[in-house]
């Protein structure tokens, strides 16, 4: 599976639009889409584009139509729900509209975990054992509306079909898709032992599929968390075709210790007669809880949570290029930073003994002055920052959303980056400190950049303020606008005013604030800690991204919540917004800090 990347623009597919590629697989490429419905309604889903030589095999389509009008019945906790089933006429390609989940699916959990030595607790794998059968049992006794059962069966259950959400949950995919794949020959060695891997012994010798054959998988997964290792792996086909046929599975106990009661579960499920193992998937199920709860081991969905978000801190802080990595999110290093402002580098600013010497305990201000620019160094900003830079000078704007290591003090990357574009003679920009109070006051860090912009001073007025919407109107903003801003500023009475209206007079602020710093150049906008703004504000910010192409202006928002915040764009129409990640070295623990001398 190849690194994932956002698309330069949203591409247009059907009544789809791609945001980004997920996956490239065997069967399909994996998008993330957006669906747009009235009043700028959008959901965030996945998108499984069929590769068109698949489109010429008329029993493979047939047989995934026939798969995926079943699987759209199946609502459920544990199952990551089908939502459409569509043919794309221009570009003459099916495709599988699923739910969006973010977090990892198990293969490359597994992955992490083992790279970064993050040992994966025995109880979490039984968990997630517990969870898919669950799945299974719902799927397995899934009935039509004349209650006949549907026999939907999952045929592919393998770690990669397993998905596991940063919010602790865990749900199946690709219901009964092995079964459309059946209709196509296999490839190549490797795709025949891709195909066995997860196979029960009675399907690897080419036996009918049955509810027992996905118990045995679940049994094979959960001996791979266990162990760490695959039974059946092997580079010789013959030898994975011989031990996938015979079941021929090593004890566990060969590379790790199992409690008895688990071990007699697992050996239960990789019985190689089906009529040996559990009667259902309902029973499995029954098993697996009654382990944990009966020795009172802790897993459940919040563990599971706390799991998933440690292994993508660690991811984050550590890259590996080699590895997918979460749609859009491009890396800048520390290095590509230091480099850039070290002494001698392209934004490096001479300055005094005394001025390095002071304390720099807070960044410089909560909203920083524009520094003079220096020699009119053009040299590049770090990493794809100065791709969006060039777009902005260039006319079209664009925002990144920048998270990760940030740095303290002086050496905050915001208030380096508003350095870096001074030194540009044609370029302007402002940076927000925001804190926490600024999410009780509506409108106001908006407010405040106003305010410091026209004045030079954060002093808080009621002169500064009249000044200010005097300003305002000289810029073109309407009256109902400045009316809004007026009774935000406590200069009026406070009017019943819709939501939306309001909403729209602040929006028509920003835009002629905006548009007047930047109608003499490049304006860059910094907002660090973005997701301290007020809710006010942020509403605003997610229009102004939607339509931001439209002006010369390079908008970037600093967080230390990224989930949340990529959340709240999503629901927008970013489409010119950017993530981010600053990687660079971990910063000291309490413990480390014991061993450093005064």
């Amino acid at each position: 599976m190849g690194r994932t990347h956002r698309l330069a623009q949203p591409e247009k597919f059907g009544k789809y639009h791609l945001v980004a590629r997920l996956a490239h697989g065997r069967m399909a490429d994996v998008y993330k889409a957006k669906s747009h419905g009235v009043e700028g309604f959008e959901k965030i889903l996945c998108i499984k584009i069929m590769h068109p030589g698949l489109a010429a095999n008329e029993q493979f389509v047939e047989t995934l139509i026939d798969e995926a009008k079943r699987s759209v019945a199946l609502s459920h906790a544990n199952i990551a729900q089908v939502l459409d089933l569509g043919h794309e006429e221009a570009q003459q390609k099916y495709y599988v509209a699923m739910e969006y989940i973010s977090g990892l699916d198990l293969a490359r959990a597994l992955k992490l975990a083992d790279r970064f030595d993050h040992p994966w607790p025995q109880e979490m794998s039984t968990f997630i054992a517990a969870e898919v059968a669950k799945a299974l049992d719902y799927a397995h006794r899934r009935k039509d509306f004349n209650f006949n059962n549907l026999n939907i069966l999952h045929r592919s259950l393998r770690p990669e079909n397993i998905m596991l959400s940063y919010d602790g949950e865990v749900k199946l995919t690709d219901f009964g898709i092995s079964r459309a794949i059946e209709q196509v020959e296999v490839i190549d060695d490797d795709d025949e032992i891709y195909r066995l891997l997860y196979a029960a012994p009675e399907v690897a010798r080419g036996g009918q599929y049955t509810r027992q054959c996905d118990i045995f998988s679940v049994g094979l997964v959960l001996y791979e968390m266990l162990s760490g290792t695959h039974p059946y792996r092997h580079h010789d086909l013959d030898e994975v075709r011989r031990r996938a046929s015979q079941a021929a599975i090593p004890p566990i106990s060969d590379f790790c210790e199992v409690p008895r009661q688990l071990h007699q579960i697992l050996e239960s499920m990789l019985v190689a007669d089906p009529a040996g193992r559990a009667q259902s998937a309902g029973q499995l199920y029954e098993e697996l809880i009654g382990y944990l709860f009966g020795n009172s081991l802790q897993a459940d969905n919040r563990m599971l949570a706390l799991t998933m978000q440690e292994l993508r801190r660690r991811e984050q802080d550590s890259p590996d290029p080699d590895m997918s990595a979460e749609a859009g999110l491009e890396e800048i290093s520390r290095g590509d930073f230091d480099s850039a402002f070290a002494e001698g580098g392209a934004f490096h600013d001479e300055v005094s003994e005394a001025h390095v010497s002071a304390p720099a305990a807070l960044p410089s201000s909560k909203i920083g002055p524009r520094s003079q620019p220096a020699s009119g160094d053009r040299r590049a900003l770090p990493g794809p920052l100065e791709k969006l830079y060039q777009s902005v000078a260039k006319g079209r704007g664009k925002a990144a959303l920048l998270s990760g290591r940030m740095g303290r003090g002086r050496q905050v990357l915001v208030d380096r980056l508003v350095d870096a574009v001074d030194h540009r003679p044609d370029a302007s920009s402002r940076l927000i400190h925001t804190c926490a109070d600024d999410r009780f006051r509506p409108f106001g860090v908006f407010g405040d950049l106003i305010l410091h912009s026209l004045h030079n001073t954060m002093a808080n007025t009621l002169d500064h303020r009249r000044q200010a919407l005097e300003v305002l109107a000289q810029w073109g903003a309407s009256e109902q606008a400045r009316h809004t801003m007026a009774t935000l500023w406590e200069l009026n009475d406070a009017d019943l005013v819709e939501q939306s209206v309001r909403k729209r007079h602040l929006l028509e602020i920003v835009w002629v604030m905006l548009r007047h710093f930047s109608k003499d150049g490049p304006f860059a906008l910094v907002v660090d800690r973005v997701e301290l703004m007020d809710q006010v504000s942020l509403d605003v910010l997610r229009d102004v991204i939607a339509s931001i192409g439209e002006l010369q202006v390079l908008l970037v928002l600093g967080t230390r919540a990224e989930d949340s915040v990529r959340n709240l764009f999503d629901a927008g129409q970013p489409r010119d917004l950017e993530a981010i990640h600053v990687s660079g070295d971990t910063p000291p623990t309490p413990e480390d800090l014991v061993h450093i001398s005064p």
